[in-house]
């Protein structure tokens, strides 16, 4: 092995040790915001400190996942921000439904990433994805 390639696998080795990291340090503010702000379910206004952290730390999230390619948590991230911007802009309110389906899209999220790591098949996005899209147009969960 050269010193070239031993110092590339090196510096890549590092770059997903710290991406893993980052994703951790990020999800864990996500939870933390996640949890405050479920004081605010049926309530008139909302913490908007909470919603723009919870915002920055998804952004974040898909960014890093776009980094690596990582489409279904990428989208998962994307969707969650939609929500958050539509409670941000009161276009909807939170309601108990739209808080468990931010809840499930965490949990996913962190599934995903999880998986990733693992190289190990990737959890289905698609029935948290359609209930993120049901709650930020505002109308109720079929159920």
């Amino acid at each position: 092995m050269t010193t070239e390639t031993s110092l590339n696998e090196t510096f890549l080795t590092e770059f997903i040790d710290d991406l893993y990291a980052e994703y951790d340090e990020r999800l864990g503010l996500v939870r933390r915001d996640l949890l405050a702000l479920e004081a605010f379910v049926n309530q008139p206004h909302l913490d908007k400190s909470r919603l723009d952290g919870l915002l920055r730390n998804l952004h974040t999230l898909k960014g890093l996942s776009g980094t690596i390619n990582l489409k279904e948590a990428e989208q998962l991230a994307h969707q969650l921000e939609n929500y958050l911007r539509a409670l941000r802009q009161e276009q909807t309110s939170l309601s108990s439904e739209g808080m468990e389906a931010l809840i499930t899209g965490v949990k996913i999220l962190e599934q995903v990433i999880a998986a990733y790591q693992a190289q190990s098949s990737l959890p289905d996005t698609a029935s948290v994805v359609a209930a993120l899209t049901t709650v930020t147009a505002g109308t109720p969960l079929p159920g």
